[in-house]
C-alpha cells in the first residue's frame, strides 16, 4: 500500500515525465511514463497496451515500490522526499540513492538541486545529442525548487 506523502508527490513527478515518448536520441528507448524499455522492458510492454489510466496507475505502484521503498525517503522532510525521488526517476534510483546516503543528515534541497543540475551537464557533455533535453531538465527543476516553497 503506497503512503499518503508518496500520493501527494508522485502526481508532479509523473507531469514533469509525461506520458509516452519514443524518442530516437533517447537511449532510455520507449518511455512510458518515465519507466523505460531499456531498463524495465516487461513492464513498459505491459503498460503499452493499457490504458493512459490504467498505465498512470501502474507506474504509480511501480515507482512505490522500485524507488520510494529503496531510497527510504519516508521518514525525510517532504521537500526532501519529493527531490530524491524525482531524481530518481529522471536520473537514475541507484545513482540518486547511493549520493544521498553518502550526504546522510548533510542533505538538503539545495543540495540536491546543485547536484542534480551538475550531473546533466555531464550526461550532456557526454552525450550531446541529449542537449535538446536541457530545457526541460532545467525547469523540472526550477518546479521542484517552486513546489518547496
Amino acid at each position: 500500500m503506497r503512503s499518503p506523502k508518496f500520493d501527494a508527490i508522485i502526481d508532479s513527478v509523473l507531469k514533469a515525465e509525461g506520458y509516452w515518448t519514443e524518442d530516437p536520441t533517447d537511449p532510455g528507448g520507449l518511455t512510458i511514463w518515465g519507466i523505460c524499455a531499456r531498463d524495465w522492458e516487461s513492464d513498459v510492454i505491459k503498460m503499452k497496451v493499457m490504458s493512459q489510466a490504467d498505465s498512470r496507475e501502474y507506474a504509480k505502484d511501480f515507482y512505490f515500490r522500485e524507488y520510494w521503498t529503496p531510497l527510504k525517503v519516508e521518514d525525510l522532510d517532504v521537500h526532501l522526499s519529493y527531490a530524491l525521488l524525482d531524481g530518481a526517476v529522471n536520473q537514475g534510483v541507484n545513482l540518486m540513492a547511493t549520493w544521498a546516503r553518502g550526504l546522510g543528515s548533510e542533505i538538503t534541497l539545495d543540495k540536491i538541486i546543485a547536484w542534480r543540475m551538475c550531473r546533466y551537464v555531464e550526461k550532456i557533455e557526454q552525450y550531446p545529442k541529449l542537449e535538446r533535453y536541457c530545457f526541460a531538465w532545467m525547469q523540472r527543476l526550477k518546479e521542484l525548487y517552486r513546489w518547496s516553497l
